[in-house]
């Protein structure tokens, strides 16, 4: 049975944890769907090395996360299946901003035959306690790409566009907005 099969399935209740070694293989698995979707935004910026060797890099750099002790590493999992992860970096703020430590929301992903289920709505209820444990960080940020269709998601639950994010692609005549948008080639 496929992954996708046994995640709708749903034998299992959704439940949420850190992140563990064991996960490793199939986070890579869906670190390579998440920037595959990446890379229909705009694949002069998401663009990789060689799968392989991306995959190996990606998987050291996933383990090095979760033993860092300013990352914070969830997934949520349905018995031995994975449904998605969070992933993101405590950090200090300069000492003249009233909070000092914020969140930054690294990275994301939801299985997408379970988007719009709740699974990143208990991902981050998670992380929110987390947080709410260690009392100094009041601030979670993200970044993200305006044509990725998680931003409806992340409006759902209070974030609220503040700043803007903007590229020059350097040695290009052309500049990030004039990529091609998915399903468009």
């Amino acid at each position: 049975m496929s992954r996708r099969r046994k995640l709708s399935a749903g034998r299992h209740r959704l439940g949420v944890r850190r992140a563990r070694t064991g996960d490793l293989d199939q986070l890579v698995e869906m670190w390579q769907e998440l920037h595959t979707g990446h890379y229909a935004y705009d694949r002069d910026y998401y663009r990789l090395r060689p799968v392989r060797r991306a995959k190996a890099e990606i998987r050291k750099h996933f383990a090095a996360r979760m033993a860092d002790p300013d990352a914070i590493f969830l997934v949520a999992a349905r018995g031995p299946e994975l449904a998605g992860f969070l992933m993101g970096t405590l950090s200090t703020r300069p000492p003249v901003m009233p909070r000092t430590r914020r969140f930054t929301l690294d990275s994301a992903f939801v299985a997408p035959e379970l988007r719009g289920t709740g699974v990143f709505s208990k991902l981050f209820a998670r992380l929110k306690r987390i947080l709410a444990g260690l009392g100094d960080v009041k601030h979670v940020e993200l970044s993200v790409d305006v044509r990725n269709p998680a931003v409806a998601a992340y409006g759902h639950l209070g974030f609220e566009k503040l700043h803007y994010k903007m590229v020059h692609v350097l040695g290009s005549n052309r500049n990030a907005s004039e990529s091609p948008r998915p399903n468009q080639e």
